[in-house]
């Protein structure tokens, strides 16, 4: 294998990985369009208790986390000495 061979499988792998990354992102927006009602009905009209609280922290640190992951994998302005 030359190191152009290299290269390009290394470009194809990380299109793929990008192409992952979009797609379960995808998914994971999808779910919480789905859901919004029902969460609107039985967590935020609830009273405060801990179960709240984590799923609160659970639900939106995971898509602050996906948001946040798309922007470094997508930007590029982004380089390893930010």
């Amino acid at each position: 294998m030359t190191l152009l061979d290299l290269v390009l499988q290394g470009l194809r792998d990380i299109q793929s990985t990008r192409y992952a990354q979009l797609a379960s992102s995808i998914i994971i927006i999808y779910d919480h369009f789905l859901t919004l009602s029902d969460e609107i009905n039985l967590i935020w009209r609830a009273s405060w208790s801990v179960g709240k609280v984590l799923f609160i922290l659970n639900r939106y640190f995971a898509l602050a986390s996906l948001i946040v992951n798309n922007y470094a994998l997508f930007s590029p302005t982004l380089t390893e000495n930010l």
